[in-house]
């Protein structure tokens, strides 16, 4: 039982400090370096989202472009899926907004 209770403790910990650090305010603020994975980074969203909260919740294992938005090491830029615009910058824009939306409908 207190193995369940420290993991439970921990698990609640990590979401706690990811709503903290992407709360409503800094997802409208949010740029594409602090959002989209691939660059390296382990604070950006998405990175977080797949790796860091895992346990809350497994999206590990499908392709990238699940987040609509990420950097490509190969290319050396960003990369964007069609469905959320015809621009990285658009398309970048329409899911920030859609978290936004996501917030306020919550």
């Amino acid at each position: 039982m207190k193995h369940i209770d420290s993991n439970l403790t921990e698990l609640t910990e990590l979401r706690n400090e990811f709503v903290t650090d992407f709360n409503r305010h800094s997802i409208e603020k949010m740029t594409i370096e602090d959002y989209a994975m691939g660059d390296g980074g382990k604070e950006n969203f998405c990175y977080r989202i797949e790796r860091q909260l895992k346990d809350l919740g497994n999206i590990a294992g499908s392709q990238i472009q699940k987040f609509g938005v990420w950097f490509s090491k190969e290319e050396n830029q960003y990369k964007y899926t069609q469905k959320w615009g015809n621009s990285v910058d658009e398309a970048f824009k329409n899911i920030r907004k859609s978290l936004c939306d996501l917030f306020d409908a919550g």
